[in-house]
């Protein structure tokens, strides 16, 4: 019985360790298997985010590239292309302003009384001023001066301190407040005398001429020269 009872135990350890051990090889197999998918998860978790990363350090390393050139290319365009644009287009319009300077239309305004001015218009055409035209309106006409100087852009009156000169002085003042655009008068005292004194304007005549944009007296002929030319160009040039 005893040598019975300890077969059935030895049969029992015997079943009892292969169950074990099946039991560890199944473990074993199963925790190999289980490392071997961790692993391989890792690693494929790790390539992806290296792969991740090198994106996007390449990314961020293009838009610091394009943002220091955009920057690179603004500085550049202010300091040195925006200048560049600036005095081409001053040179452009003073390029234009002179081209377009021998085409001015220049009306002298006269009495009836007065001479034409050949010497003057001689000087004047000699510094490009070529369309020069005297008229003798009706000194009390405003209609007929406004007429006149409609296609102005550049009026002179001879003035000799008469009431006729004063009167024509006054509408011709009056027609040119309100020419738009507004153009300049130049007022020409030369070879008149009031009393063996050259000719000046008075309180009365520069009341007259209060309001106009621009007008200057010359009293010599290279004055008359200079003043057209300056009056000239800043009509030219005002907006």
């Amino acid at each position: 019985m005893l040598a019975n009872e300890r077969k059935i135990l030895e049969d029992q350890s015997k079943e009892y360790y292969w169950r074990v051990e099946r039991f560890a090889y199944v473990s074993l197999g199963v925790l190999f298997t289980a490392l071997i998918g961790l692993i391989g998860f890792f690693g494929w978790m790790f390539g992806q985010s290296r792969r991740e990363v090198v994106n996007q350090i390449k990314l961020d390393l293009q838009n610091e590239v394009l943002s220091s050139a955009r920057d690179e290319l603004e500085h550049f365009k202010r300091k040195e292309i925006e200048p560049l644009i600036f005095a081409s287009q001053k040179l452009k319009e003073q390029l234009e302003r002179i081209s377009s300077f021998g085409s001015q239309q220049v009306v002298w305004l006269l009495t009836n009384k007065m001479k034409k001015p050949e010497g003057e218009i001689a000087a004047l055409q000699s510094v490009g001023l070529t369309r020069v035209t005297t008229t003798a309106p009706k000194v009390d006409s405003e209609d007929e001066i406004k007429q006149m100087l409609k296609d102005a852009d550049l009026t002179i009156i001879t003035f000799d301190g008469s009431p006729e000169g004063k009167t024509l002085l006054r509408n011709a003042a009056t027609a040119l407040k309100f020419r738009q655009p507004p153009i300049s008068l130049l007022i020409y005292t030369y070879d008149h005398y009031l009393n063996d004194r050259p000719v000046q304007l008075g309180p009365d005549d520069f009341q007259v001429l209060k309001g106009l944009s621009s007008f200057a007296p010359a009293n010599f002929p290279a004055t008359l020269v200079s003043q057209a030319q300056s009056l000239i160009i800043k009509t030219r040039s005002a907006p």
